[in-house]
């Protein structure tokens, strides 16, 4: 169906809707997920050959749209009266947000509820592998955002059993635009690994 005044486009092709196009790439990467790594980690990061290797062996990759992890291990924590281990990792999830309660506008209460209600966009899953995903269709990576993701690398590191996960963060952006602040701040190694258009 084609609209008034967008010049003869579709829907899906003026939508400043993330979650469309995530979807869509949710499909394709999961048809397929160890190509899709291999492609993104191994050919755009400098990443130690040994890791590379592992990372192409690596089959049993789980993809995730909208992931809320921690509030899925919270309540499988709660329900399953989980072990001490998991309470202390929360509980240094919870210091690493509040690292930044300086650089983001949040309080220690909002930020516990904001944990709760953090959701990637999309998130692969390795044996020792994190890739977080966010997206944006028509807007910039905030300050704040950039922030919470670098927090985001710390508590998955935490939350993975043995303590040493490798967590990368990439930012999916439209080619309209650049994001200018988040692409700032990954020069400082800060939130984003790379950017993808």
């Amino acid at each position: 169906m084609r609209f008034h005044n967008t010049g003869n486009k579709t829907w899906d092709e003026i939508t400043r809707e993330e979650r469309a196009f995530c979807l869509v790439l949710y499909n394709l990467i999961n048809k397929k997920p160890g190509c899709f790594v291999e492609n993104l980690l191994c050919k755009h990061l400098p990443i130690n050959p040994a890791i590379k290797k592992e990372l192409r062996g690596e089959e049993d990759w789980q993809v995730g749209f909208e992931v809320a992890l921690y509030r899925d291990l919270i309540h499988y924590s709660k329900v399953n009266n989980s072990d001490e281990q998991f309470k202390s990792a929360l509980t240094k999830m919870k210091d690493y947000y509040c690292e930044y309660k300086n650089k983001i506008s949040k309080s220690y209460k909002s930020l516990l509820k904001g944990l709760m209600a953090r959701k990637f966009d999309l998130a692969l899953m390795g044996k020792k592998t994190f890739i977080i995903i966010e997206a944006k269709a028509a807007q910039e990576f905030s300050t704040e955002e950039v922030h919470m993701v670098n927090a985001d690398k710390k508590c998955i590191v935490e939350c993975e059993q043995e303590g040493n996960a490798r967590v990368f963060a990439f930012a999916l952006h439209s080619s309209e635009y650049t994001p200018q602040k988040a692409i700032e701040l990954a020069r400082q190694k800060i939130g984003f690994d790379d950017f993808i258009t």
